[in-house]
């Protein structure tokens, strides 16, 4: 794990876990003797990390938040109306309510599962074209997708809300983005690096447990798992400033940093 990819608000988010008795995170760790000293440590970190943000980066912290969430339920969606169109081509007897299905199934998702790792504002963008897909859509079509539920939503239904998560992240990151870099004071990048060492120290206490099969279910489920995503999300991925582009040809190039505030 790279714990410098991190932003200022993805260490805040997760040492809140790590510090709040009433975390599940938390609850993992206290049940590790060896941390007791170092969760101290860390919380002096946290504090200067916290009382160093700004109003702008407060908000900043909150959009990226819901970002992530929004990100996070993007790709479920894409990936269930994926398994379910897949579904109704390989096992639908009726070949043409199987050709129905099949470009259906190209129509919306003619990139498969990989419209899910678009950059936030080319999801943006393939929300609004995706809208315009549906309208044109012939009455047969949408009552087919109408027709067709998934616990107490129709289908047609998750992909209207796969397009207002789609719109939600290109404004929500826009805004994110837009928002003024505070200047990093020595007391504000002594912190950040104080947080780094100590979960550094923590992650490699735990890898070293790993091995001999020793660590808590919990650690690995509430404050790896976590850390692991964070890191992987605060890598160069896609470029969020790229065209939002036709979604029969989605983007493949790397996001940004999860956030401009380190």
């Amino acid at each position: 794990m790279h714990l410098s990819r991190l932003s200022l608000s993805d260490m805040l988010l997760l040492s809140q876990t790590y510090l709040d008795p009433n975390d599940p995170a938390h609850q993992a760790l206290a049940g590790v003797p060896e941390v007791a000293s170092l969760l101290s440590r860390l919380r002096e970190a946290h504090q200067v990390l916290l009382a160093s943000q700004s109003q702008d980066e407060i908000r900043a912290s909150s959009l990226q938040k819901d970002v992530y969430a929004l990100d996070a339920e993007q790709e479920d969606l894409v990936q269930g109306i994926d398994c379910l169109c897949q579904a109704m081509r390989l096992l639908i007897e009726d070949d043409e309510l199987r050709t129905r299905w099949e470009r259906l199934h190209q129509l919306m998702l003619p990139g498969g599962r990989k419209l899910a790792k678009q950059s936030y504002q080319a999801a943006a963008g393939n929300a609004a074209l995706l809208q315009q897909i549906l309208d044109g859509l012939p009455a047969a079509d949408r009552q087919l997708l109408k027709a067709m539920f998934i616990g107490g939503r129709s289908l047609l239904t998750i992909i209207e809300r796969w397009i207002t998560v789609g719109k939600e992240l290109g404004e929500k990151e826009q805004e994110r983005l837009s928002l003024p870099i505070a200047p990093t004071d020595d007391a504000l990048q002594s912190a950040k690096n104080q947080w780094i060492r100590i979960v550094g120290a923590m992650v490699a206490m735990f890898q070293m447990s790993e091995l001999l099969n020793e660590l808590p279910s919990g650690i690995k489920q509430y404050v790896l798992g976590p850390l692991r995503t964070a890191t992987e999300r605060g890598a160069p991925r896609r470029a969020g400033g790229e065209p939002s582009g036709n979604p029969a040809t989605p983007a493949t190039e790397p996001r940004p940093p999860s956030s401009s505030q380190t």
